[in-house]
């Protein structure tokens, strides 16, 4: 199973925040190389069964809208699968987080619809219930213009 590689530090929740965001920090690189390994069951399994993940749209350096791009596990797995049978690449570039909201830059590097590879960058909001991802919402560099999105 793919979080028999957690069960020792999830087992308990004792209030130690460091130990809390050290988890939620090692849930992220799991996502991670099992995106890269094109492993999306795996990768699908670092969110909660409810989960969602949303494309951020930017207009002139601010939020102009969202659009939903999975609602829950099973869901998150095929749009995930569909991302590997793209070869999807990717690799946390840096991290921040105030303890329940992770801000990840990431670079990422798939195949494209007419055979060329495409390389980006991308920002991602990671929301967190518990060890588990619960919300997860995407822009690419070229939307955010002179803005962040809000968590």
């Amino acid at each position: 199973m793919a979080d028999a590689h957690f069960a020792s530090v999830s087992a308990s929740d004792d209030g130690d925040t460091e130990g809390l965001i050290a988890r939620r920090r090692a849930r992220i690189r799991f996502f991670f190389e099992r995106i890269s390994a094109a492993r999306p069951a795996g990768a699908a399994d670092c969110f909660t069964e409810d989960a969602v993940v949303m494309r951020v749209s930017f207009s002139a350096g601010r939020v102009d809208g969202a659009e939903m791009v999975a609602r829950g596990r099973p869901v998150i797995r095929e749009w995930l699968s569909a991302l590997a049978d793209r070869h999807l690449s990717a690799a946390v570039v840096s991290c921040e987080t105030d303890e329940d909201v992770f801000v990840v830059r990431c670079s990422w590097s798939l195949d494209g619809f007419h055979g060329e590879r495409v390389h980006s960058t991308s920002l991602g909001i990671y929301e967190f219930e518990g060890d588990r991802i619960t919300r997860l919402r995407v822009s690419s560099a070229e939307e955010e213009g002179e803005g962040c999105p809000e968590s």
